[in-house]
């Protein structure tokens, strides 16, 4: 999470969603510093009259990432439990979280869907958090008067994840892959506008 009491908002990045690039791109312009955990959905009390923002990423894209982080990057073998989880066993995972957000534990920042943030966000703050779309993140931050068109420049250079699959994920989305990330997060298609089937087919993209 990253805010800024000076320009009064609150930016929330959930696991996945650009949280680097982010919290580079919002120092340099907008005079943003991080509050909370990175991925928190926790607004501090000080920030909730400010106005918040949330991005957003295509969920095919999101899920995707989320489990190659978690069980396939070979930079994380030694350091992640679920190193080796399918994707299907990792989507059961994430589902479970969703769906059992109060037996015990809380609900881990990763295993939240997009629109779960959102309703978080809703009941501290009482409103959706604007969204900010990674694959129109440019017009959105200005649509939204964030910064300049002249500011946006810069941003993927500033992301330096490496922790995302080498090759296009709808490569191995298989149909039953698909289907456990629209049973996941379809209020995330729905909410954000998405289209449901993946790049090649149709779908909204961006890498």
């Amino acid at each position: 999470m990253i805010g800024s009491l000076e320009r009064k908002y609150v930016f929330l990045t959930p696991a996945k969603t650009g949280a680097t690039g982010w919290r580079s791109w919002l120092a340099e312009h907008c005079n943003g510093i991080q509050i909370n955990n990175a991925h928190s959905w926790q607004v501090p009390i000080e920030y909730r009259q400010c106005t918040p923002y949330l991005s957003v990423r295509n969920p095919y894209d999101r899920c995707i990432s989320l489990w190659w982080y978690s069980c396939a990057d070979p930079a994380r073998e030694k350091k992640c439990h679920l190193y080796g989880c399918s994707f299907v066993k990792y989507m059961h995972r994430l589902m479970w979280f969703r769906d059992h957000p109060d037996e015990g534990h809380a609900v881990p920042f990763a295993y939240m869907s997009l629109a779960q943030y959102g309703d978080r966000v809703e009941k501290q703050m009482g409103k959706q958090p604007n969204a900010i779309h990674l694959e129109s993140w440019e017009a959105d931050v200005a649509s939204f008067g964030l910064a300049t068109e002249q500011e946006t420049t810069g941003y993927r250079a500033k992301n330096t994840s490496t922790t995302r699959p080498p090759v296009s994920p709808y490569k191995f989305l298989s149909g039953l892959e698909e289907e456990l990330v629209w049973q996941y997060c379809q209020e995330d298609f729905h909410r954000f506008g998405y289209a449901r089937l993946p790049r090649e087919m149709g779908g909204l993209r961006r890498w």
